[in-house]
């Protein structure tokens, strides 16, 4: 088979690995739009201008990139043959790519409970999605299930957090793109919960045999991310086999928009585990006010707002606080920019990633929690803070904004507006002596709407549609 790639860029640095483990492949030449690498030479191969595509042969143009639905376009228009093109993790796929690693006592191999349950995601860190998935598998354990994770990826050190509750865990960097003839395994599972929009593909193609849940977390903006693929699964999606979830009315609305779906769609709003009260330091008015922001450094994530907004807070107002930011870095542009940013003003800090029962003492530290994001479609973070009796200021397009009364139970400001954020500081930072009563009203909020045991009675109802006689 002679493939040429197209993107040289970082998915092509992270996925040629596997272009070594397929036999009977020639890789004719590698194109890329950036002129800047027009005639160099990258694994033994002369970097090609795309409009140079005629003068090749070839089997395959392999789309190595997030932006595959661009080139796909690009390409047509070049009147390239819309069936040489793929997607690299079709393609991936497709050559049998799928390898597996196997954490825990590997119960797909072997299920010996009565009922079993697998919850596939993507990749497993501590994040949102995956934390969710984690928590609904611990809870299936309770009620007597055998319950397996798979991921398309995962941080070892989350993975082995998941292993000590007994939940083996899968990896398998390509199962979001096998066809139904290779995932024909997962029928020995009663339940199947399928975690996120980007494993669409593989709830569509798991609907044709089986009962599926399809549990949707995303923000608008992630749905480009499914373009090169939204012609297959519009029809897939209708499958009465197939039941949806989503976490609050902004991820429910993202979907039926994208899709222009009309069947039913439930909420199910996550949950949180309690800890052991709620203690918390008093906001004395002669000490610094502690402000958290806890979101890996993504631009959707709002970072530059509270930035931004801190610089806006009189010279004054400033002084009375600190800000703390936790969660993981990258290394690209924006997270180098905010970094420096934190870094040039002294009472910002950054704290680095930190594990679920790290954050939670950090947050008993804090008087205040900040959800800057420009879309957020509910904010485990927001429900972690409430949970600790926190007073939380949180941006009005998230799926938490519709729980919260203003200065009642916490504060919103309009989504990525600067100034708005910074009089709600401001406001924090003036009525200290409020923080006390809003906090507890933030703590039955959670009570009321985030417990594991108001989840739980929705989980069993969740359960019950998925399940599947044999």
């Amino acid at each position: 088979m002679k493939i040429i790639i197209f993107g040289t860029g970082k998915k092509y640095q992270e996925f040629k690995k596997y272009l070594h483990d397929i036999s009977n492949i020639e890789v004719l030449a590698l194109i890329d739009n950036d002129e800047t690498k027009w005639g160099k030479i990258l694994d033994g191969k002369v970097v090609d201008n795309p409009a140079n595509i005629s003068r090749y042969v070839y089997d395959f143009i392999v789309l190595m990139s997030d932006y595959a639905f661009e080139m796909k376009k690009q390409l047509m228009d070049m009147r390239c043959a819309e069936d040489k093109m793929i997607h690299f993790k079709d393609f991936f796929a497709k050559q049998g790519c799928n390898w597996v690693e196997y954490y825990g006592e590997c119960s797909v191999r072997e299920c010996t409970n009565n009922k079993s349950m697998l919850i596939i995601s993507e990749d497993l860190g501590f994040h949102g999605a995956a934390i969710v998935a984690f928590e609904m598998a611990k809870l299936a354990t309770k009620v007597g299930y055998s319950v397996t994770i798979i991921g398309t990826g995962g941080s070892s050190a989350f993975i082995e957090e998941v292993c000590r509750h007994g939940i083996d865990v899968f990896v398998c960097e390509f199962i979001e793109r096998m066809q139904e003839e290779n995932l024909r395994w997962v029928q020995r599972f009663d339940i199947v919960l399928v975690n996120t929009l980007l494993l669409a593909k593989c709830a569509v193609e798991l609907a044709k045999n089986r009962k599926v849940i399809w549990y949707l977390h995303e923000a608008f903006s992630e749905y480009s991310r499914m373009d090169y693929w939204k012609g297959e699964l519009w029809e897939g999606i209708e499958n009465e086999n197939i039941s949806i979830y989503a976490v609050s009315e902004i991820a429910k609305n993202n979907f039926i928009k994208y899709f222009s779906y009309k069947k039913n769609i439930t909420i199910l709003p996550p949950f949180v585990r309690d800890v052991d009260g709620y203690p918390h330091e008093i906001a004395l008015a002669e000490k610094k006010i502690k402000i958290c922001v806890v979101a890996g450094y993504e631009k959707v994530k709002g970072h530059n707002v509270i930035l931004d907004a801190y610089e806006k807070l009189t010279h004054e107002v400033r002084n009375q606080c600190e800000i703390y930011f936790v969660g993981k870095t990258k290394d690209d542009l924006y997270a180098r920019q905010i970094l420096k940013r934190i870094e040039d003003h002294p009472n910002c800090h950054q704290e680095g990633l930190m594990n679920q029962n790290v954050l939670l003492g950090f947050y008993k530290k804090m008087d205040i929690v900040v959800v800057p994001s420009l879309e957020e479609t509910m904010s485990l973070v927001a429900i972690e803070s409430m949970m600790c009796g926190k007073v939380c200021i949180v941006s009005d397009n998230t799926g938490i904004a519709s729980y919260i009364k203003e200065k009642e139970n916490g504060l919103l400001f309009l989504n990525n507006n600067v100034n708005s954020l910074a009089d709600k500081m401001t406001w924090c930072i003036e009525n200290r002596g409020k923080f006390d009563t809003i906090g507890e009203k933030a703590r039955e909020t959670y009570c009321h709407h985030f417990t594991i045991d108001v989840f739980n009675e929705r989980f069993k109802d969740m359960l019950s549609v998925g399940w599947v006689e044999y």
